[in-house]
Formats: structure tokens, C-alpha cells, sequence
């Protein structure tokens, strides 16, 4: 362990490999800067020690009870929809993925929790559109296409 000013680093001493770094904390009050997707690889090989683990301590409560309800199979599987998503898209986002995903369909499966997380990492920016939008132009492309020889510019003023 290699304690900076501004840091604290854990060091693998055969190695010299970094395990991790952590930002120093400050002031009176105790504070916990452990990082729970260091846990995530860990819990899936050996989900039963998710219990104590600062990963279960993290989540929102319905996503914990979704989670302890699991058989040993499922929540492993889960634990690992958790660490790759955490993995692509930040630790935030992949448990609000989660967390979306089991609110709308009940469950958290990885295209589900792929997509919510995908969108809480973009900020869930949503399209807007000075004009309502009109898809009739698609009806009349198609109208166009099935009576053949007309031409474009006269039926759908282009």
C-alpha cells in the first residue's frame, strides 16, 4: 500500500502490478470510497458471497431484494450483466440499468439492462421535434412504388 498526498494506492507486491487507487478522503466523518466493481468479478465466480459484499450495500433496495430472491444460477448470471455493464458503461449506469430494467419488464436480463444503461450513461437526452412528425410521407413513397411510372417530385413535392 502506497500512501500519496492526494492518494492511496494497493499494490500487488510480487508483481508490482496496481490492484487499485483511491482518492484520499477527508474530515471528521468516515467514509467508505470502496469501489464495488472491484467485488463484481469476484461474486461472479462465488455469488453466495455477495451478503456482506459492498456491491449488495450499493444497490437500490427493490434491486436488492430482486437479487437475494435469485437461485445460485441466476444471480451469478445477473452479477455478470452487473460487472460487463459496469465494465462498458460506469458503475451509475449499469446499476440504474438494472435498476430500469427491473422496474419495466420484472426481470434484468442483458439486452434489457444493456439498452437502459446505454441510455442513463447518454443522460437519457431525448429527441425533440419543432414539428410534430408525419410518417404519411412513407404511405405515399409506398402508394408511389405500386402505381409505378409517376414520378417522385410531382407525388410527394420534392
Amino acid at each position: 500500500v502506497a500512501l500519496g498526498a492526494f492518494d492511496v494506492t494497493v499494490v500487488d507486491a510480487s508483481t508490482g502490478e496496481v490492484v487499485a487507487t483511491y482518492e484520499r478522503q477527508w474530515g471528521d466523518a468516515p467514509t467508505d470510497s470502496s469501489d464495488p466493481t472491484l467485488q463484481l468479478r469476484l461474486l461472479c465466480m462465488r455469488p453466495a458471497g455477495r451478503g456482506d459484499s459492498s456491491v449488495r450495500s450499493s444497490l437500490p433496495e427493490d434491486l436488492v431484494a430482486f437479487l437475494d430472491s435469485e437461485q445460485p444460477k441466476g444471480l451469478a448470471a445477473d452479477l455478470r450483466v452487473l460487472r460487463d455493464e459496469s465494465a462498458q458503461r460506469g458503475w451509475c449506469a449499469a446499476v440504474e440499468g438494472m435498476a430500469r430494467s427491473l422496474r419495466l419488464t420484472g426481470g434484468v436480463d442483458r439486452a434489457s439492462v444493456a439498452l437502459s444503461a446505454a441510455r442513463a450513461a447518454a443522460g437519457d437526452a431525448r429527441v425533440g421535434y419543432d414539428e410534430a412528425v408525419d410518417l404519411g410521407v412513407y404511405d405515399d413513397a409506398l402508394r408511389m412504388l405500386e402505381g409505378g411510372g409517376r414520378h417522385a417530385d410531382d407525388e410527394l413535392g420534392a
